[in-house]
């Protein structure tokens, strides 16, 4: 017996169904490999995370001379992988220019993503940084709440992350495409 065929979407499809109400707006969709794919919920602690990422990220571009102009962090808004692809990272670092009225920011204009992984652990070194990677994000960083560590992956190359890196509390997160980004841990952890 013969499996129905599947319909795969692309990000216009979404976006049109979003607009005819079919998927709401706040709905915590992605679009993977043309497949809707809905989201966990948030809970405390994940939402903590992102929030003290994100305020982390956003001290250190306002920091620095002339960042503040070129970049900004984004929380929780798509990011777009090629026509089948939109996914939401927890925080992103992407490129002002990006911005505007008639598209998401694309792979291109990304360059440093987390996802705050609380109970998604394995779908999120799978699943997501295999997208992430073949999409060529400089750097991806795995925040893995349940063992309390950052896990920094850098040097995309054929679908995966040629550098990986642990981080645990007390230590200090070093950006490996953002020189001058460093984050101490237990500053960014729920």
């Amino acid at each position: 017996m013969a499996l129905p065929a599947r319909r795969k979407f692309t990000v216009s499809d979404l976006e049109r169904m979003v607009r005819a109400g079919l998927i709401l707006e706040d709905e915590r969709v992605e679009l993977i490999g043309g497949e809707i794919v809905e989201m966990s919920p948030i809970g405390p602690r994940h939402a903590a995370s992102v929030t003290r990422t994100a305020e982390a990220f956003s001290s250190r571009i306002f920091a620095s001379a002339g960042l503040a102009g070129m970049l900004v962090v984004q929380v929780q808004n798509p990011i777009e992988l090629g026509t089948d692809g939109l996914l939401q990272p927890d925080v992103a670092i992407v490129r002002r220019e990006s911005l505007g009225p008639e598209r998401h920011p694309r792979a291109g204009d990304a360059l440093l993503v987390v996802e705050v992984s609380d109970t998604s652990l394995e779908y999120d070194t799978t699943v997501k940084l295999g997208l992430y990677a073949w999409a060529e994000i400089p750097e991806v960083w795995i925040e893995d709440l349940e063992h309390e560590r950052v896990l920094r992956y850098s040097q995309p190359r054929d679908g995966s992350y040629r550098l990986t890196c642990e981080f645990r509390q007390g230590e200090v997160v070093e950006s490996d495409t953002l020189r001058w980004l460093r984050v101490e841990v237990s500053n960014v952890m729920g």
